[in-house]
């Protein structure tokens, strides 16, 4: 019952997302907030490994690199798929640089 409700959570913080990035375009505090909630819900490891990837594109979109670097760090802890480790590892070690 409780996986049920994270995932219905999750995905009510979505669609919630993409509601306001189609609808609201110039709020985007709201989106982040959003993308990062979504990335709280307690999802199986592949799912999870989405939300990240999805909020590490968003805030990178959004000039955050501290947080995008965040996420990117708690995707290499769900250890991904190797193509995907190469991709957030820049990213990543790129977002720090520019953040520090």
């Amino acid at each position: 019952m409780a996986t049920a409700r994270e995932y219905l959570l999750g995905v009510s913080i979505e669609l919630e997302r993409r509601r306001v990035a189609q609808e609201e375009p110039d709020n985007i505090k709201r989106g982040l907030e959003l993308a990062a909630y979504f990335t709280h819900c307690q999802l199986q490891p592949a799912h999870l490994r989405i939300a990240l990837r999805s909020a590490i594109q968003v805030f990178t979109k959004a000039g955050n690199a501290g947080s995008a670097a965040k996420f990117a760090r708690k995707l290499l802890d769900l250890d991904p798929d190797p193509k995907i480790i190469s991709m957030v590892r820049c990213c990543y070690f790129l977002q720090l640089v520019e953040y520090y």
